[in-house]
């Protein structure tokens, strides 16, 4: 008897992988993407394919393949949204190639190659013919570089999933942890004059004020008690600075001096850490320097503010994720892994891919378990995945669906670990929520 893993072709996967590269998808400007996703998953037949507008020209796409409403259901969660492209980049841009026992292509490694290995997966089942008990969701989301604002949508929007993965890249390893990331806007106000009056009147220029800072959060070191497995977090710097006249940083008269500059600050949290901490730590670097400088006044601005126009950064706070080892998914996905390699996974930590924030980290704040499995790695482009991970990760993908999605709760045991984490009522909760899940999915239309 076939099993959905048999009917993976990495020939298939590969193209599919090629032709969402070939698509610039930046964050906003994701709908080309998202269109062709969603007509490639009607004509593999997937029971259901919705695009879900996040804003105008931003749609989601979901993907489901239905089950009958008595077992799990199963997200897979990727993000369309590509990295920009550094300076030193020298490939031809849009036009992806298989080089040797790789594709190589613009956000084939974060993520395109892992939203065709999803995307496939599904398709594998659907060949299959395999019975589902619970649903399959392939979400390809807009945004998750800008906080995920596809998932924040998506979860917002539509019933949650019992369980999750988020291909990431992580080399085929099972990531159970990342960090949080929180963005923040800090705004140091000067005074302007012109240039021609430097002596008479008096300026501060807010530019020279904003380096202040800049030293400052630079070395600041955030209070935090040291997380074992995340030894290298927290971390803090700032990202990108702009300064000028007003609030619109107006940059076509320097002959004024700036009155206005404001530090884009990327923080790292480890999952022990709160928000809370950092803004206190940030607030008494800063409020330091205010005390010997009376010249020195800021504002620190929290998501959604570094969403806004010119900077477009996170419009989320992305929550940590640390999934306990012991979590029934872990064991099936590792057992899939092992089957088709010979040797298990590496589960827990993942370097760097750890440090890094991911759309798991909202599924998993929401009361969704999950992780991270995904066939490429970080590099300094993400311009590259092995055909061999991407084969390898496709099939673990399609056999995990299988199996989760072909059983119960109770042979998969999802509530007992459940229970140990978040105690007997939490599990409850859990359990009140999955059935009024499965009686809504039985009920039919409104």
């Amino acid at each position: 008897m076939s099993t959905a893993s048999d009917h993976v072709d990495v020939s298939e996967v590969a193209e599919l992988t090629r032709r969402l590269a070939d698509i610039p998808s930046f964050s906003g400007e994701e709908e080309a993407a998202a269109r062709f996703v969603a007509e490639r998953m009607r004509a593999l037949g997937y029971d259901e394919v919705k695009l879900e507008e996040v804003e105008p020209g931003r749609p989601n796409v979901i993907g489901i393949l239905k089950g009958d409403g008595s077992g799990p259901s199963l997200m897979f969660n990727g993000h369309l949204d590509v990295d920009p492209i550094p300076m030193g980049y020298d490939r031809p841009l849009w036009r992806s190639s298989i080089e040797g026992d790789d594709v190589v292509g613009v956000g084939v490694g974060n993520m395109k190659g892992a939203d065709a290995a999803m995307i496939m997966a599904g398709a594998a089942l659907k060949r299959a013919g395999a019975r589902l008990r619970g649903d399959l969701v392939v979400a390809c989301v807009v945004g998750e570089l800008q906080g995920g604002i596809g998932t924040v949508h998506l979860l917002d929007n539509n019933p949650l999933p019992d369980v999750a993965i988020v291909p990431e890249p992580t080399n085929l390893q099972i990531r159970t942890m990342h960090a949080g990331v929180l963005e923040l806007l800090v705004t140091v106000r000067g005074k302007s004059v012109w240039i021609g009056q430097l002596g008479q009147r008096k300026g501060v220029n807010a530019i020279d004020k904003a380096m202040l800072a800049v030293r400052a959060i630079q070395s600041l070191d955030l209070s935090h008690v040291p997380h074992p497995d995340l030894p290298d977090l927290p971390r803090i710097h700032v990202g990108a600075i702009l300064g000028g006249l007003t609030e619109e940083y107006q940059l076509w008269r320097p002959a004024f001096i700036a009155d206005c500059c404001t530090l884009a600050v990327d923080v790292r949290l480890h999952p022990r850490m709160s928000v809370d901490g950092v803004l206190r730590d940030l607030r008494a670097c800063l409020d330091a320097i205010a005390q010997t400088d009376p010249d020195f006044a800021y504002e620190i601005e929290t998501p959604p503010a570094p969403y806004r126009k010119p900077w477009r950064a996170m419009a989320h706070y992305m929550p940590p994720l640390e999934l306990p080892h012991d979590h029934p998914l872990i064991a099936v996905t590792a057992k899939h892994h092992a089957g088709l390699v010979g040797a298990p996974p590496q589960v827990g930590m993942h370097v760097p891919g750890s440090h890094a924030g991911a759309d798991s980290g909202h599924l998993f704040s929401r009361g969704v378990p999950c992780f991270n499995y995904g066939p490429s790695q970080h590099s300094r482009f993400y311009n590259v995945v092995p055909l061999a991970k991407l084969d390898l990760g496709t099939r673990v993908l399609a056999a995990v669906a299988e199996e989760v999605c072909g059983g119960t709760w109770e042979q998969l045991d999802f509530e007992r670990t459940w229970r140990l984490r978040h105690g007997a009522s939490a599990g409850a909760a859990a359990r009140g929520a999955r059935s009024d899940r499965r009686e809504s999915a039985t009920a039919g239309p409104d």
